[in-house]
């Protein structure tokens, strides 16, 4: 299957190239270009051909971080759908936003809900399981978030490593008074809002992970850290808070910084080589969501390396546009969706940008009209969603 997309705005990772043509043999790019084409000196037969009509081609979105199937299997609390469905129509809601690879984050903790233990690892091993069904329109990744205060999912984890069903790991201590709730009542709110619990549940909860916190065995977690690096997973840690933190989690193997709360702990990690992650609904917003750092601060002070959609795929193409605008600077906002993550969790040599050789993993994107959208979504080789100019 030769496919031929031609009439683009390229864009690489130090230049767009202009009225660009690009050539896609099987699941893999062969020519990327901008000379003038000889289709009888290229190839003898084209099966198909995508005219851009000057439309920007971005290489496919990598989502390291998204919750989104988690509301897709509950999207009330308490109302649980069943995996598949929850599957397939995220999968196909995915590359309508650009998305051609995405790490689920499956939350391993003691939660409820949808993150209750059970739930969690049905969703780890059915995730697992549909990776390389030809059914499915994108990349599917397993990004496990284990709670560090969940002493007896160490096993799990260790198990999860074993059977190599982990693609990405980050850990969480979401002990009150510290990290994303340094204030205890943005986490009351949370819980009882978003899980439908009560407010003594939470309460008792929440002495409970104090407890758990102050006997946490950290050697336990850099060993489970280290047993991943030899798996080539790359591990992040989550919600970052102090200076302090960020030279320990840099010293027990961490390479990525997920959400880090001020703007002085995120150029400290600029600082480490820890590479940053902030969310995309953040840069939409203008603000997070319980007032920490402002995404768009830490992107203006080049101490944000990646953008994930965090809850909210739709957000992806549209905050990549805010970012454009913002920097003046469209491969540099580009790479935050692409490349940076794809170095993140050690894709980069197959995808997250435009070279010949890489797998055929591209978005067609309009974003010149009055709200950006994409117009064509190829992942490894296959349109997998197409709509009219």
């Amino acid at each position: 299957m030769i496919k031929l997309i031609h009439n683009a705005n390229i864009v690489l990772e130090d230049m767009i190239l202009e009225n660009g043509h690009l050539i896609i043999e099987g699941d893999t790019i062969k020519k990327v270009s901008n000379d003038k084409i000889d289709y009888a000196f290229d190839f003898n037969e084209i099966d198909e051909i995508i005219d851009a009509k000057n439309l920007y081609v971005i290489p496919g979105i990598i989502d390291i971080h998204s919750d989104a199937i988690e509301k897709e299997i509950e999207p009330r609390p308490s109302t649980l759908l069943p995996f598949n469905m929850a599957f397939y129509e995220l999968d196909k809601k995915l590359p309508a936003n650009g998305i051609t690879t995405v790490y689920h984050s499956i939350s391993l903790g003691d939660g409820v809900g949808v993150r209750s233990i059970d739930n969690s690892l049905k969703m780890i091993k059915n995730i697992d399981s549909y990776k390389n069904i030809d059914s499915k329109s994108i990349n599917h990744k397993v990004h496990l978030r284990y709670e560090v205060l969940y002493y007896e999912g160490l096993e799990k984890v260790l198990e999860l490593l074993d059977e190599n069903k982990i693609d990405y790991l980050s850990i969480m201590d979401h002990s009150p008074g510290q990290g994303q709730y340094t204030n205890p009542t943005f986490y009351k709110e949370y819980a009882t809002k978003v899980w439908g619990v009560t407010e003594n549940y939470v309460d008792t909860w929440l002495d409970d992970l104090v407890n758990l916190h102050d006997n946490l065995d950290w050697n336990k977690i850099a060993n489970i850290i280290g047993i991943a690096k030899t798996k080539n997973i790359n591990v992040a840690s989550h919600d970052d808070d102090t200076l302090e933190k960020m030279d320990f989690i840099k010293n027990i193997g961490i390479y990525v910084s997920e959400f880090p709360i001020t703007l002085e702990v995120a150029k400290h990690s600029k600082k480490l080589g820890v590479l940053t992650c902030l969310g995309a609904p953040n840069i939409v917003r203008g603000k997070s969501h319980n007032n920490n750092l402002k995404a768009m601060d830490a992107i203006l002070e080049d101490c944000c390396d990646i953008v994930c959609s965090d809850y909210l795929p739709s957000a992806m193409i549209k905050s990549m546009c805010i970012v454009a605008e913002r920097i003046n600077n469209l491969n540099k906002a580009v790479s935050l969706f692409t490349s940076n993550p794809a170095k993140a969790v050690g894709i980069y040599d197959e995808r997250g940008s435009i070279k010949e050789n890489k797998k055929a993993d591209l978005v067609l994107v309009d974003i010149d009209s009055e709200y950006p959208k994409v117009v064509n979504t190829i992942v490894n080789g296959k349109t997998v969603y197409k709509r009219e100019v």
